[in-house]
């Protein structure tokens, strides 16, 4: 009976630690696991900690972070949550913290519970979001729709709430309601994901605006879906043009070539596909002419290789004339370049032996055969290409997310 009164009033506690987020914030999950997890460490020694308490579930509920990209990760396949820290041992095996093994269907049981019971929305939206995720994986249940319908309401009260509530927690919001058919929903959610952007983007940030755009007009399959009115349609692509129309200027003050490609991979691919040529072609001779005073002015660090990506988007879009326009200025900047590169030499030993008897072999066959023999000696094998490739991405992924280019004495 002690033990009871004692693991009550500690989840009493443990609770209220949890009910002081009340806003919004960078991270917070992050932030609310560490506080359980000192006060877990405060108050439970090791061998009295159960790994089937309440105290560990919640834990684990924070311990947990969205992945923004697709989870592959072996064992959370197709999940929305993944661990907060994953790696391979020695034998390949994947090491992760929390271990998938760890979430049990007694844990989802009490994220669904606690995400009924939960009056806190940052609280809340957490709870059923782990319910709703983890339910078939875990249960082999299919999830509780009302834990759908907390997910969703719990976000939109998020996000009206202010701070950082993250677009992508407002993605997944929406994606569920469309998956629901939830027509209620899906207008809330959309509706929700346009004033965020509205009330809480930094115009300087390009990072922090351009998702109503991307979500509701640029990802085609929910586009039709969720329904658009015309004049909320026409509120987005006003302020991208707004905004186009500001970075763009020749006031350094606020002008800003980067921004404006943030804008243009949303304005050239809408009008193109709605047929409106003049607008797609007005918008990406903005973006070129940007880039070319920039690079004039200083403002763009390695001109050669945004103008090489411009002249290659030009082309894409059926602007061939205009794309060529930029080879003079391409090859000037490119011998520019060279004046930056440094030379890096590894020596490279070969026997003398091997060279000799290399030498020898040739001169022992016809001058067609000894061609063909060149040719065929230096034609490298498809499979052991791969191979090699493979493992140097492997062993060096760094040198692979590096541009590279062969570059003539010319540039």
């Amino acid at each position: 009976m002690e033990n009871q009164n004692k693991h009550s009033i500690l989840l009493e506690k443990l609770y209220s630690i949890l009910n002081e987020f009340k806003k919004p914030e960078f991270n917070i999950e992050q932030k609310i696991y560490r506080k359980v997890r000192d006060f877990n460490s405060k108050h439970f020694k090791d061998e009295e900690f159960l790994i089937d308490s309440e105290f560990f579930y919640e834990e684990t509920a924070f311990n947990l972070m969205e992945m923004i990209q697709e989870n592959n990760l072996q064992g959370w396949e197709g999940l929305h949550y993944g661990p907060f820290f994953s790696a391979k041992d020695k034998n390949g095996n994947i090491v992760s913290n929390p271990h998938i093994r760890s979430i049990t269907p007694e844990m989802v049981n009490y994220w669904e519970k606690r995400s009924s019971e939960e009056g806190n929305p940052i609280l809340q939206c957490r709870y059923a979001g782990l319910a709703w995720d983890f339910s078939q994986k875990i249960k082999e249940l299919k999830p509780n729709i009302l834990v759908a319908y907390r997910f969703i309401d719990s976000t939109i009260e998020i996000a009206s709430l202010g701070g950082d509530c993250f677009f992508n927690k407002l993605e997944r919001a929406l994606r569920l309601a469309v998956s629901l058919n939830d027509r209620k929903r899906i207008i809330s959610a959309r509706d929700a994901i346009i004033k965020y952007e509205d009330t809480y983007s930094e115009e300087d940030k390009p990072g922090t605006w351009g998702y109503s755009y991307d979500l509701l007009i640029g990802d085609k399959d929910l586009y039709h879906k969720v329904g658009l009115e015309k004049k909320q349609e026409d509120k987005i692509i006003k302020e991208l043009e707004r905004k186009l129309k500001k970075f763009s200027s020749k006031d350094l003050n606020t002008f800003k070539p980067h921004s404006v490609e943030h804008i243009i991979t949303k304005l050239a691919p809408y009008y193109k596909n709605r047929s409106d040529i003049n607008n797609m072609k007005r918008v990406l001779l903005i973006y070129k002419d940007s880039f070319l005073y920039g690079i004039e002015k200083n403002l763009v660090m390695i001109g050669s290789s945004w103008l090489e990506k411009i002249r290659k988007i030009l082309f894409q879009y059926g602007l061939s004339d205009e794309a060529k326009k930029l080879e003079s200025d391409l090859r000037s900047l490119q011998k520019e370049d060279l004046d930056y590169l440094k030379k890096i030499e590894t020596p490279v030993t070969i026997p003398k032996e091997k060279v000799d008897n290399y030498i020898s072999d040739l001169d022992e066959r016809e001058l067609s055969e000894a061609l063909n023999y060149i040719a065929m000696f230096f034609i490298l094998d498809k499979e052991k290409a791969r191979d090699t490739v493979l493992k140097v991405a492997k062993e060096h992924p760094l040198s692979f997310m590096m541009p590279q280019s062969i570059m003539n004495h010319t540039g």
